[in-house]
């Protein structure tokens, strides 16, 4: 197996945990949801650290938290560990402030109606 041969080799990396990815649907659609559950924090455990080594990798970083997400969902709700992955995708404090103000400010917003 070549990522087992050269651990430093991020492509096959993320290859093994595609395969954890795909293995655990297969479980979750013939109804192991603990096999699943298994397999995607498995897959977590691999892309960690490559998002962590190559923190401007977008691609990897979505499917780490495709992955989280799969973890977090507890398909059959079997997971013990269900509050451990729930803790992992809890914002720190101040994370969901808004970006804009709630109510406009003048010269914000337009008092022209759009054209037809």
């Amino acid at each position: 197996m070549l990522a087992a041969k050269d651990p430093t080799n991020a492509a096959s990396q993320a290859d093994v945990a595609a395969s954890h990815d795909t293995i655990g649907d297969v479980c979750r659609s013939q109804g192991d949801h603990a096999g699943a559950i298994t397999e995607y924090r498995a897959s977590v455990a691999i892309l960690e650290p490559l998002v962590a080594k190559d923190p401007t990798n977008a691609d990897r970083q979505w499917y780490l938290a495709a992955m989280q997400n799969k973890v977090g969902e507890d398909p059959g709700g079997t997971a013990p560990g269900r509050a451990a992955s729930t803790r992992r995708r809890s914002p720190s404090p101040g994370a969901c402030k808004p970006r804009i103000p709630r109510t406009p400010t003048p010269g914000s917003w337009s008092t022209r109606s759009p054209r037809r």
